[in-house]
């Protein structure tokens, strides 16, 4: 059966892709919208076992790479960094790149990028995100720590931490908005801190994400 070589070089805009056959003859290219429906239009509706692919790491990778895998012979993930035919190209362009992705498919000189499994990367997200919303929070209680400087504002003895509950009733008493604005926003960013904890609690292979 007849086999066809797809190099897909992705941007956030659009995507260029080349077809090569297997003489390395040029049977489509063409630049196209960064949608999937666009990639299966430009895949022509051709046998899964014809189709091998490689597309170039970069945001977007995943919706494509997940779709494809399940409708083509081969899907790789190309990493960009050892890809050195298009690193040191004289003449960079999406064209230059997607036809050069098919070449080294076709040659089967594509060096690839682990891509973990659709769990793993759900995992590593939720991570990534509850330390986004930490961050959120550190900065809300840094700006209650400089209103106090500003206003030289000093918890009694009594109160080690000011974000304890002691800590937070006596912010709370002292009737300024900035700070019972950003107490609110940490009191919404913890619960969303709690929702992201069980999430990665909820999956038994947590202990296996490697960030």
């Amino acid at each position: 059966m007849k086999q066809f070589y797809v190099g897909l070089d992705l941007g956030r805009k659009w995507i260029y892709g080349t077809i090569l056959d297997e003489k390395k003859r040029l049977v489509r290219e063409a630049r196209i919208d960064c949608t999937i429906g666009a990639v299966d239009t430009f895949l022509g509706g051709r046998p899964k076992a014809t189709l091998n692919v490689v597309i170039e790491a970069c945001g977007i990778w995943e919706g494509i790479y997940d779709h494809l895998k399940d409708c083509c012979n081969v899907v790789k993930v190309a990493n960009v960094l050892k890809t050195k035919a298009i690193g040191y190209a004289r003449k960079k362009t999406d064209k230059i790149d997607s036809r050069t992705l098919a070449e080294l498919l076709l040659a089967d000189m594509i060096p690839e990028a682990y891509v973990p499994d659709a769990e793993i990367r759900t995992m590593r997200k939720n991570v990534r995100h509850r330390l986004g919303i930490v961050k959120v929070r550190t900065m809300f209680k840094n700006r209650i720590h400089a209103i106090l400087r500003a206003r030289n504002l000093k918890p009694p003895q009594i109160v080690k931490d000011v974000f304890t509950n002691k800590g937070v009733v006596w912010l709370k008493s002292l009737n300024i908005h900035e700070i019972d604005s950003c107490i609110r926003m940490i009191d919404a960013v913890n619960g969303e801190i709690k929702t992201s904890e069980e999430l990665s609690c909820a999956n038994p292979l947590r202990n296996e994400v490697n960030l």
